[in-house]
This record gives C-alpha cells, structure tokens and sequence, in this order.
C-alpha cells in the first residue's frame, strides 16, 4: 500500500521521482518475508546480468551487482557489506575509475514493491541488505543539509544529515557500448 500523507508526520518527500517539487509523504506497507524472498523476478525483461555488474536495458545504466564490501563469486555476493559515512561513501566512489554514488533517482528505479526485506530484486542483486543506502542526491532545506537516502528494508525514501548515520553503497556507471 502506498499512502500519500501531509505535513502530519508522515515524513515528508520533495516528489524528486516524479520531476516535480510538490510536497507528498511516502509510507510503504510491504507484507514482510520469510528468509527467502518471494516475488516475481524483473531480470528477464529489464536487466542483463555480465558478472559482478548487471546493465539496465530501460536505462543503460551498469550497476555493481553487489554492495561495497561484498563480493562477486559467481553465483552470490559474499560476504557483509561495508557501512559508510556520506563522507566515505563520496571518497570511495571517487576512487573507483568510472563509477559513481548514483542519484536518488537512480537508485530508487530499482525499487520493487513486489519483494520485501529487501524490496529490491535479489535474483539481479543477491544478498542485499535491508538497509539504506546512500545516493549523491543533496537536500537543502533550512540550514539543514542532508543527502536523500533509499531503505532497501521497505522500499522508503528519506533524508539524512551527512554524517548522522552510517549507510551502505552500490555504485553505478553509464554503459560504454
């Protein structure tokens, strides 16, 4: 269920997903799981696995199959991932040759409110953890400046001061072909 809410404590989002700057509140109730994930798969129509990255035809962007701190073995990513400061989730990205902190745009496109716990695909992006993950989306708002983040655990959009919070990464980088 999706509910739009007021300025009434719903957490209030800047509808940055539709291009608009109307004030709305997302509150997403996703029928919790078991250990493992039942939901349709999105990968035979939308992604294209290569190894440790996955190509979104709809989008042309290539993202790391797995979070920072895991690994590709083939089959899974291994391993827990690492949790950053905004801070160190800019530098580390800085660091990866043609990869980037994907904008909050981006990373909500792989969304799916048909799984839970995490509300990604775990068929594309195995072992994801039901945590937030930082993009490079800032928010400005009364002397307050944050970084808008996505919660794989529900499917959420919210904002974050800088250094408030510790939140994982998966990067992106545009197709060379």
């Amino acid at each position: 269920m999706l509910q739009v809410c007021g300025l009434d404590g719903c957490g209030v989002l800047s509808m940055l997903l539709l291009g608009r700057r109307a004030c709305v509140a997302l509150t997403l109730s996703l029928l919790s799981a078991t250990h493992a994930q039942d939901c349709p798969s999105s990968a035979p129509s939308r992604f294209v696995g290569r190894g440790a990255e996955v190509k979104d035809v709809h989008t042309g962007l290539v993202w790391a199959r797995c979070s920072v701190g895991q690994v590709w073995n083939g089959h899974d990513c291994m391993g827990a991932p690492d949790v950053m400061t905004y801070a160190e989730a800019l530098q580390y990205a800085q660091r990866q040759r043609g990869w980037r902190l994907p904008e909050v745009k981006e990373l909500a496109s792989l969304l799916d409110w048909a799984c839970a716990q995490p509300a990604i695909d775990e068929t594309v992006f195995p072992n994801t953890p039901s945590r937030f993950f930082w993009t490079a989306t800032r928010r400005y708002s009364a002397g307050a400046d944050g970084v808008w983040c996505v919660n794989f655990a529900d499917g959420s959009i919210k904002w974050s001061g800088r250094d408030s919070h510790s939140g994982a990464v998966r990067l992106l980088r545009v197709a060379h072909e």
